[in-house]
């Protein structure tokens, strides 16, 4: 499984949920990065001010591409789901 192929479920997560903003799948990467957020937030890790500067950056264009309502919904989407969801999600993303 990811978790136990790298031991960092959270950095892999938003990793993947980077790139899928980068990819234009605003809504899936934001559910990402929000995902692995939550998990950084409940493990005490704090966010570094390059990680911020991007995520800056990220929440720009997602806000662009689904607009304010639909960013709103991928970050509670993304918060709200378990750890397994998370994964199994990021593991479901297909290359183009």
């Amino acid at each position: 499984t990811l978790e136990t192929e790298t031991g960092r479920v959270p950095d892999s997560l938003f990793t993947i949920g980077l790139s899928l903003c980068g990819r234009g799948d605003a809504g899936s990467g934001v559910s990402l990065v929000s995902a692995a957020r939550r998990m950084y937030r409940e493990s005490g890790v704090a966010e570094w001010a390059l990680e911020q500067a991007v995520l800056g950056r990220v929440e720009k264009s997602a806000r662009a591409a689904l607009g304010d309502e639909g960013y709103e919904t991928a970050v509670r989407e993304g918060e709200a789901l378990a750890r397994d969801e998370a994964i199994e999600l990021a593991l479901s993303i297909t290359p183009d």
